[in-house]
């Protein structure tokens, strides 16, 4: 992913493919395991609900991170980008599109729209 990439998925806002955190949350296992499970997408930490860029600390989102993905069954395939803009450190999440669905203590959690949710079996 170049810069001009990342300011783009940033000036769009947030969807069904993007995520913004200004810091990592006590749901991000959650969060992954539902990019996942739909079609994949960026969770983008340091960057504010309306697109502000506002930075993180890196090293604290990646031990939460790596913590995180401990947690989900099978663990799926990601890549961490650390970018800087403007002296602000992000951290990029890149989930792929799981093969088999992924679960968090037995639950399976998918992406609808700008949230996430539990998998029914409807």
């Amino acid at each position: 992913m170049d810069l001009d990439h990342l300011l783009t998925l940033i000036r769009d806002g947030e969807s069904e493919n993007v995520e913004f955190k200004r810091e990592p949350s006590r749901t991000l296992h959650r969060e992954i395991a539902a990019f996942a499970n739909t079609e994949g997408g960026y969770i983008i930490i340091g960057v504010d609900d309306d697109g502000n860029i506002i930075g993180t600390d890196v090293k604290a989102a990646l031990e939460m991170v790596t913590s995180a993905l401990s947690a989900i069954i099978p663990p799926p395939q990601i890549a961490i980008r650390k970018p800087s803009i403007n002296g602000r450190n992000l951290l990029v999440i890149e989930v792929q599109k799981g093969a088999s669905l992924c679960s968090v203590g037995g639950v399976v959690y998918i992406r609808v729209g700008t949230g996430i949710r539990p998998l029914s079996i409807q």
